[in-house]
């Protein structure tokens, strides 16, 4: 019994580990319309397969929904309680994992073995190279946070240009830096919680609106 109960105790730490990640990172991105010469910071939710992404612009604050069970994308304006909501494709329901998929056809993902701490996980680095760019990625290993939600579409403005097409594979990256040695991507905090699934939702009292509408 006691032999078992070490058995137990020393596994327990490695079977919490390959749990999925639920709570929120701030990742700090750079470039796309949201962000020329300086960084701006996206709250990213995660809970279960849902996604959603808070940021600030220029036109004010604006939430992405991902509820990528049902294939479904809602975009919040939270300054005038409106709220959009359209299908998610197959292109936004995961990042890249395809080449045939990848607007960007020729690619190379090489893990280089190189490993390093990032916001308190562990992570390993690899080397994406693609006709247009050359980026270092250090991704967490084993992956507990899912595929990355890169939205498309009317919503795609919001991501950077350099992002469009970039194939991760089945990598969350924590930091990535471009052939100029510049951090585009940056992971900067990881608070593991539960979150509310009111989170994923559309707020009570907002109302719906298209792009027809001149928003």
């Amino acid at each position: 019994m006691y032999r078992l109960f070490l058995i137990l105790f020393f596994l327990s730490p490695l079977v919490a580990a390959a749990q999925p990640f639920e709570g929120t990172l701030t990742i700090l991105v750079q470039g796309g319309e949201i962000s020329t010469d300086e960084s701006v910071a996206i709250n990213y939710h995660v809970k279960g397969t849902d996604v959603r992404l808070d940021l600030n612009t220029e036109e004010g604050a604006i939430s992405l929904i991902a509820n990528r069970s049902v294939g479904r994308m809602s975009v919040l304006l939270a300054a005038a309680n409106l709220y959009m909501e359209m299908a998610l494709d197959n292109d936004d329901l995961t990042a890249d994992t395809d080449t045939d998929a990848s607007p960007k056809d020729d690619w190379t993902l090489t893990r280089t073995g190189n490993t390093r701490t990032i916001a308190g996980v562990d992570c390993v680095e690899y080397r994406y190279v693609d006709a247009e760019q050359v980026l270092k990625i250090w991704a967490p290993e084993p992956n507990r946070f899912g595929s990355l939600f890169t939205p498309q579409g009317p919503a795609g403005s919001l991501t950077p240009d350099w992002l469009d097409g970039t194939a991760f594979g089945d990598l969350f990256p924590f930091e990535i830096i471009d052939e100029e040695g510049t951090t585009v991507w940056a992971v900067t905090t990881v608070q593991e919680k539960t979150l509310p699934a009111t989170l994923f939702a559309v707020p009570e009292g907002y109302g719906r609106f298209s792009m027809q509408m001149g928003y």
